[in-house]
């Protein structure tokens, strides 16, 4: 299901939720969404085959969601028990690559930053000898006196 449809379909299922009748809600659906009044209609009449899909994928991305706080917390805990830096670093880095692998997920294409903003994120996070291993050529860093 392409990304509008889904958008157009939760909007359409929202402003039932709120009380709009059809045709109001057909209405706010042809302005927000640029499209015919007989998509909106179609979309009424097809709800049976498309509404469970959608339930199925929030629910997933519900657990996925609750999977990702499970994680962070067991990392943040561990951070917060380590007794030596090692194991401190070694939970940030974990708690780093949960965010990053929720940030991944829903945002696969990066659509949410440009590349630049991407390549600047993982410059701050990697150390000297990553970022070699990695091919990043990493900004030069100024000195201050």
């Amino acid at each position: 299901m392409k990304k509008d449809t889904e958008d157009r379909r939760l909007k359409l299922l929202q402003l039932e939720g709120n009380g709009l009748v059809k045709s109001e809600i057909v209405k706010e659906l042809t302005a927000s969404f640029d499209i015919s009044k007989v998509t909106c209609y179609n979309d009424f009449n097809s709800r049976e085959t498309w509404q469970p899909k959608i339930s199925e994928m929030q629910h997933a991305s519900q657990k996925i969601l609750n999977r990702h706080d499970q994680l962070y917390r067991k990392a943040a805990l561990q951070y917060i028990q380590a007794e030596t830096v090692n194991q401190r670093l070694n939970a940030i880095n974990q708690m780093r690559t949960i965010n990053r692998d929720l940030y991944m997920f829903c945002f696969p294409n990066g659509t949410a930053l440009e590349d630049s903003e991407v390549e600047a994120f993982t410059h701050r996070w990697l150390n000297k000898d990553e970022a070699k291993m990695l091919g990043y050529k990493l900004p030069a860093t100024r000195r201050t006196t």
